[in-house]
């Protein structure tokens, strides 16, 4: 469960289905030290739909930052809510 000091984050990743782009994006949570808390994909006619909640005690929008550079780099769209509800569905 995510500590006192912690900030949950949502990242929703989108764009064409296609090798890699998980890997980045666990890579970037990796260096960072987040806290999963959740993960979901999906893949619809050739769409990927990849969601992760995941807390981090440690500079949140330089997380933002780096989850948004990784996956311009592999051509995907993202969107990072840095402070949602963690509990709400």
């Amino acid at each position: 469960m995510p500590g006192p000091t912690s900030t949950p984050v949502l990242i929703t990743v989108t764009g064409p289905d296609k090798p890699g782009v998980s890997s980045v994006l666990f890579a970037v949570l990796t260096r960072h030290g987040v806290e999963m808390l959740d993960v979901e994909q999906v893949v619809i006619r050739g769409q990927l739909v990849l969601g992760a909640l995941v807390s981090t005690e440690h500079d949140p929008e330089g997380l933002q930052e780096t989850v948004e550079q990784a996956m311009a780099s592999v051509s995907m769209h993202v969107e990072v809510e840095v402070g949602v509800d963690p509990l709400t569905p």
